[in-house]
């Protein structure tokens, strides 16, 4: 857990931390007689034979602000590793709540799209091609991909797990490309026969979203 006081750690560049650190490095290797460890007021530096790591603490020295790895040789110091951690949690922070934004908004997307078509439910196609009649008269939600158009009236969709759905009163003027994925909302009127060989659901469309992202993130929920 990091300390209530940070601030002075908020904004202080990378470069001015290793400058501090190799100052510090330095000045203990010259004036300490213990050079594998020490500690003065908020200062611990850890050393081997290869570096040096310095730890910034707080007063009670129970939170690390940052710290670094200090390589040392002949005519040559080299920084590695600077982390600022008052600025790495407060990055973690604002990540936290974007993402809880984000899925806020998805969500809010979502319920929109069921709301505005009358939809209860989103329902996975593999479930409405086992028994279309259990959703028979009810409007739902289904996400599939758009495959083609049977004739002016009519189209084709399927998922990625193989469920098959045929679409009514999708607008043939439209300029979806094959494979498009889309999440589908609409009353569920019974089955047709696609090729005339396999029996799927038959669903009268009253509201398409084409999605932006893989697998309708942009719109489905988690």
């Amino acid at each position: 857990m990091l300390a209530q006081n940070t601030s002075k750690f908020d904004d202080v560049p990378a470069s001015m931390l290793e400058r501090l650190a190799v100052a510090v490095t330095k000045l203990v290797n010259e004036k300490s007689n213990n050079r594998k460890y020490f500690s003065f007021s908020g200062l611990a530096l850890i050393s081997n034979n290869y570096s040096t790591t310095v730890y910034i603490w707080d007063e009670a020295l129970s939170n690390i602000y940052a710290s670094f790895e200090v390589f040392m040789s002949p005519g040559k110091v080299e920084v590695q590793q600077t982390r600022n951690y008052v600025q790495e949690a407060k990055a973690a922070e604002l990540a936290k709540q974007q993402e809880a934004e984000r899925k806020s908004q998805i969500k809010a997307r979502f319920d929109n799209f069921l709301q505005q078509a009358g939809a209860s439910k989103l329902v996975q196609l593999k479930d409405l091609m086992a028994n279309p009649f259990r959703y028979e008269g009810t409007n739902i939600a289904v996400q599939a991909f758009y495959v083609e158009m049977l004739d002016r009236n009519t189209s084709h969709f399927q998922a990625s797990n193989g469920g098959f759905l045929v679409v009514s009163g999708l607008d043939p003027g439209h300029s979806m490309a094959r494979l498009t994925e889309v999440l589908l909302a609409g009353t569920v009127t019974g089955v047709y026969q696609l090729h005339g060989n396999l029996t799927v659901p038959l669903l009268t469309l009253r509201s398409i979203y084409v999605c932006q992202t893989g697998d309708c993130k942009d719109i489905i929920p988690n």
